[in-house]
C-alpha cells in the first residue's frame, strides 16, 4: 500500500509539472507573437505597392499623350517611383502620323517628372517602319523626346545610322546620332 501511495504521488508531480510545462510554454509563445499580427500603421510615408497588369496614360485635351502598359510593377510611394516589367510604351505624334511604339524589359515611370526610363532590348518602330533599338533610352513627356547615350542602332527605309548617343523628336522623327556615327544610304529607297 505504501507502494501505491508512492507511484501516486510520483505521477501526482508528473502530471502537474507537465500541466505547468504546457501553460509556460503557451504563454511564452502568445507573448512573442502578439505583436506580429498587428498591421501596419496607415501613416506610413513610404508604403510599397507590387501590381500585375499595370496601365498609365498621360493626356492633354482630351487627346493621349502616351500609353504605358506593363506586365507587373512595384510603387514606391515615398520616391513617386513605379518599377516595372515587360513594357510597351505608345507615343502618340502630332497630325496624322501614326504613333511611336517601344518595348523593353525593364523601366522606370518617374511620377513628378513625367519621365519613363526604358531598359533591356529597348525595341522602337513606327507606323512608317523607322526602327531605332538600344539597351536604354528615356522619355521627357514635357519635349516629347527620346534620349540615350548608349549605343543605338536606326534603320528606316533609306538608311541604317548606328552610333552613341542620340536625341529623337517624336513628331518630326528627327534624329540627332551623337558620336561615332556609321551609316548606310541606300540608294533610290525613300521613306513613305
Amino acid at each position: 500500500m505504501r507502494k501505491s501511495l508512492y507511484l501516486k504521488r510520483i505521477l501526482g508531480f508528473s502530471v502537474l509539472f507537465a500541466a505547468l510545462a504546457t501553460i509556460a510554454v503557451l504563454i511564452r509563445f502568445f507573448t512573442e507573437n502578439a505583436g506580429k499580427d498587428k498591421l501596419p500603421s496607415s501613416n506610413s510615408q513610404s508604403t510599397d505597392i507590387s501590381m500585375n497588369t499595370i496601365h498609365f496614360t498621360e493626356s492633354h485635351e482630351n487627346k493621349k499623350k502616351w500609353e504605358l502598359f506593363a506586365k507587373s510593377g512595384i510603387n514606391v510611394k515615398a520616391n513617386e517611383v513605379t518599377s516595372l516589367e515587360d513594357i510597351r510604351f505608345i507615343v502618340a505624334r502630332d497630325g496624322n502620323n501614326g504613333p511611336v511604339t517601344v518595348t523593353a524589359k525593364h523601366g522606370e515611370y518617374l511620377h513628378t517628372l513625367k519621365t519613363v526610363h526604358l531598359e533591356g532590348n529597348v525595341l522602337a518602330k513606327t507606323e512608317n517602319d523607322m526602327t531605332f533599338e538600344t539597351s536604354q533610352i528615356n522619355y521627357d513627356s514635357a519635349k516629347k523626346r527620346f534620349t540615350t547615350r548608349e549605343r543605338i542602332r536606326l534603320t528606316d527605309a533609306a538608311l541604317t545610322v548606328e552610333g552613341i548617343g542620340m536625341d529623337l523628336s517624336v513628331d518630326s522623327q528627327q534624329a540627332i546620332v551623337k558620336s561615332q556615327v556609321d551609316a548606310i544610304v541606300y540608294p533610290g529607297k525613300r521613306i513613305k
